[in-house]
């Protein structure tokens, strides 16, 4: 008797779990239609490590607890607007209700700092929608500027009466810079004497400016025509710090370093620069960020194994270090006492000393 009861719960469970399947019932009209969205974080294609650090497979989830989707039909109009304000509650899955019909989906993470334009359902297109940050300039924090996620599906059927489910990529556009100033005591002093480094160093003014800050659906930047400063030229302090270079020798340097943000770094981009100005104002460099990091990718290949493009490298890192070794200045016209001898990033280094064209950003005289 006791085994028939439980064949019977057994029974009553399975027709519950089969409702919306066609496998037994022929009506489906109450069964839900839609699409449910996992973010996955970074894909899990790439080799999952970076500079030998390994990737969280979901560091995307940390750029993230709010989600706004848009759903596209065929003809690339605006069907529907879908927020979700808790991703963590809902384990990073989101069921967004539809009917029938071919789709793209994009989402963005960042909340009330960010903005959308071009979103009226039914009559916007894809051409229309853009995402702008409404963040003020001059920020002084590392931290002032809010994650920024993106991922797109790029098409999903929906069945009537059905969920869907599709993976999304959730990658960050927030982007964490560190550039580290440093002088060797051991180098050779053009004045003859290296007294006072700290103190020249020690009020060394950082900035990144860059046309960087509004974005279509494909995550392509849409420049504005005018420069944003992300962080305000604020003063930094110095440390004495004993390392190594490249071949091994020991220095003591004078070290000055800042933490700044920016948003989507993308290739080619000569717009975002590295503004570095000395007490008087005199510009230590000016330098095009990206160029550098490409050039870095080139020689380096940091995603081990996988064959990386330069905008993947910048999409799937978020955090960066830039190393400027500093030489004393012989460019007395120029007013500054220091210029940039080499750059690094990791165990790439470019000597930029005599590169023609890229002097032109090194070393440049107050208010040029």
């Amino acid at each position: 008797m006791k085994r028939l009861k439980s064949l019977i719960l057994i029974g009553f469970s399975l027709l519950g779990l089969s409702s919306c399947s066609d496998l037994i019932y022929d009506d489906l009209d109450d069964c839900p239609t839609g699409v449910r969205v996992n973010l996955v974080g970074i894909p899990l294609t790439l080799t999952p490590t970076v500079n030998g650090t390994p990737y969280n497979p979901k560091s995307g989830y940390d750029y993230a607890n709010d989600a706004t989707f848009f759903i596209y039909d065929s003809n690339n109009t605006l069907v529907h607007m879908y927020k979700q304000a808790d991703l963590l509650g809902s384990n990073y899955q989101v069921t967004i209700p539809t009917g029938a019909g071919n789709y793209s989906i994009y989402c963005w993470t960042g909340g009330s700092m960010y903005d959308y334009s071009g979103t009226v359902a039914g009559t916007s297109t894809k051409s229309d929608f853009v995402c702008s940050y409404l963040g003020d300039e001059a920020v002084n924090a590392a931290d002032a500027l809010l994650p920024m996620g993106y991922g797109k599906v790029a098409s999903v059927t929906v069945t009537d009466h059905a969920i869907t489910n599709v993976d999304m990529d959730l990658i960050s556009n927030k982007k964490l810079i560190t550039v580290v100033c440093r002088y060797a005591y051991s180098n050779t002093s053009v004045s003859g004497t290296q007294t006072s480094t700290e103190a020249n160093m020690s009020n060394f003014k950082f900035g990144i400016v860059g046309d960087n800050r509004r974005f279509n659906t494909e995550n392509e930047v849409l420049p504005v025509g005018r420069n944003f400063t992300y962080q305000q030229l604020t003063t930094s302090f110095v440390n004495i710090i004993n390392d190594v270079d490249l071949n091994g020798r020991s220095h003591s340097y004078v070290v000055n370093s800042v933490s700044m943000n920016t948003l989507r770094l993308v290739d080619g981009d000569k717009t975002l620069r590295l503004v570095i100005r000395d007490e008087e104002d005199n510009y230590i460099c000016d330098l095009p960020i990206v160029e550098y990091l490409a050039m870095f990718v080139a020689a380096k290949n940091p995603l081990k194994n996988v064959n990386m493009t330069v905008q993947d490298y910048l999409d799937y890192t978020n955090e960066y270090e830039i190393i400027l070794n500093l030489v004393e200045s012989n460019t007395q016209e120029a007013g500054a006492k220091f210029r940039i001898g080499s750059i690094q990033i990791a165990d790439w280094i470019k000597n930029i000393q005599l590169d023609g064209e890229l002097i032109d950003h090194v070393n440049t005289s107050k208010g040029n």
